[in-house]
């Protein structure tokens, strides 16, 4: 199947779903290099999931002002739950 932005076959590890597919979802949608923390630069941080808050280590963080999105990029065969 093809998206916007490549092949789902080219999309074979995380790396790649990174690289290929989130890198040029983010420019398509505006973001800017400077407000685009990638794994590489980021500590762990403190994100809400559900009702409790726990430390992770997001694959992007989408920053303006402060954090406002964060994004984690699996392997296109990984389950979700």
């Amino acid at each position: 199947m093809k998206n916007m932005f490549c092949d789902k076959n080219d999309l074979k590890n995380e790396d790649y779903v990174e690289s290929i597919f989130v890198d040029r979802l983010l420019v398509f949608l505006g973001f800017k290099d400077k407000h685009v923390i990638r794994k590489e630069s980021l500590r762990q941080i403190t994100i809400s999931r559900g009702s409790k808050k726990e430390n992770y280590k997001p694959d992007y963080v989408l920053e303006i002002t402060r954090p406002k999105l964060v994004l984690d990029a699996n392997h296109p065969k990984a389950d979700l739950d």
